[in-house]
């Protein structure tokens, strides 16, 4: 269990180019994890009630809600089945925890995604069939709410130098304004372990999107990557991959239905690298694509994106009772699709720095100080905005077991 309270100020409180204005915020959130671990069972639970109070009106004080929980059985030796549920009712965008997201603003939005597994592990590899559920609901007016039903199947075969995968799934999107879809995708994966530190990786993604309606844009996207992965110590990696993206729309109902009505074919890339000093741990990430926002909180469709993200953090060899983090993150979506929440050609770069100062007054009992700046560019004149946000909170934590 574990109580925070906190005070912020912002001086974008809606995230708007114009009209900006200030807020002073309380936050009183009381919280609850459980957890059980058995031989056969295990089960986790955590509930976070957040009571925000704002200083500027009555009418904007509310309950945001997060909930998530899991669950899983064996029955038998190498049977195992899970259930896994989250859910987000919040008003603020940053909870959507995609920095790119054009959900915006302090109107609450609801998101809840439940799935199922049943797996089978032996030592040689893995089957699973899965399926879940997304809802996604907006209060505004005229909402695009959507829900997103996938199953999907994935199979793998292992040894100590080779691993052998294969997924696939099958997506029906169905929204109250956008155009319902089905979406097809294939996905094959060959990993080659060279030695205890170096293993290569060989990639390839294949997707089929149809769309309900005439005026929607159906496409045939390709995905190749190959590349190493290096571990060289015991805290540290570093992996890279490369190839091409391959983008193919299948129909052109409308010359403003989509960015580039031709096949077109971009690099894609990935490279990760993360280690643990003895006085501060370091993860970064590169990572440039295509990527579907159909279940996303706001529906933009297909982007190509790239992505930058620095994270540090201070060990307790540097500070025993003080922690500090920075996280610094970058983000870029070129809209290739338009929808009723963005046009294709846009163009969004979103970059955010976060970073926090936490002192423990008892094991317990601890202080954070922190700062917020998030900056949006757009080719969209209304899109843009810049945002300051400082907070300051107290959380104790009391642990039963």
């Amino acid at each position: 269990m574990f109580l925070t309270t906190q005070e912020e100020f912002t001086d974008n409180a809606y995230e708007t180019k114009n009209n900006r204005k200030s807020e002073y915020r309380t936050y009183i959130s009381p919280g609850v994890s459980l957890g059980l671990d058995r031989p056969q069972t295990t089960m986790n639970l955590s509930y976070v009630p957040t009571f925000f109070v704002s200083d500027n009106h009555v009418q904007d004080n509310r309950v945001d809600q997060y909930l998530t929980s899991r669950g899983t059985w064996n029955p038998a030796p190498y049977i195992r089945f899970g259930l896994a549920e989250d859910l987000i009712y919040s008003s603020d965008f940053q909870a959507v925890q995609d920095l790119g997201s054009r959900r915006t603003g302090t109107t609450p939005y609801l998101t809840n995604v439940g799935s199922f597994e049943a797996a089978y592990l032996p030592p040689q590899g893995r089957l699973a069939l899965s399926y879940t559920n997304v809802v996604n609901q907006q209060y505004v007016t005229n909402p695009d709410n959507s829900l997103t039903q996938t199953i999907r199947a994935d199979g793998e075969l292992t040894n100590p130098k080779w691993t052998v995968g294969t997924s696939y799934w099958l997506t029906r999107g169905d929204f109250d304004i956008s155009s319902p879809y089905l979406e097809n995708n294939l996905e094959a994966r060959v990993r080659r372990t060279l030695d205890p530190t170096l293993s290569g990786t060989l990639y390839g993604l294949f997707t089929y999107h149809n769309s309900d309606q005439a005026t929607a844009v159906d496409y045939i996207l390709g995905r190749g990557r190959i590349g190493p992965t290096w571990n060289y110590s015991p805290t540290g990696s570093f992996e890279v991959t490369g190839g091409v993206d391959v983008l193919s729309p299948q129909n052109s109902p409308s010359p403003l239905a989509i960015a580039q009505t031709g096949t077109q074919v971009r690099p894609s890339a990935l490279v990760r690298w993360a280690d643990g000093f003895t006085y501060i741990g370091i993860a970064a990430t590169y990572d440039q694509s295509y990527q579907a926002n159909f279940t996303s909180v706001v529906n933009t469709g297909l982007a190509f994106t790239r992505t930058a993200g620095l994270m540090l953090t201070t060990t307790g060899q540097l500070f025993r009772d003080l922690t500090a983090s920075l996280g610094v993150n970058w983000v870029e979506n070129d809209y290739q699709l338009s929808t009723i929440n963005v046009g294709s050609g846009t163009k969004d770069r979103t970059f955010n720095i976060d970073t926090e100062i936490r002192y423990y007054i008892l094991r317990s009992l601890s202080l954070t100080l922190g700062y917020n700046f998030t900056i949006r560019n757009s080719t969209d004149p209304t899109a843009g905005f810049y945002e300051n946000r400082v907070r300051f909170g107290l959380t104790y934590q009391f642990d039963r077991f």
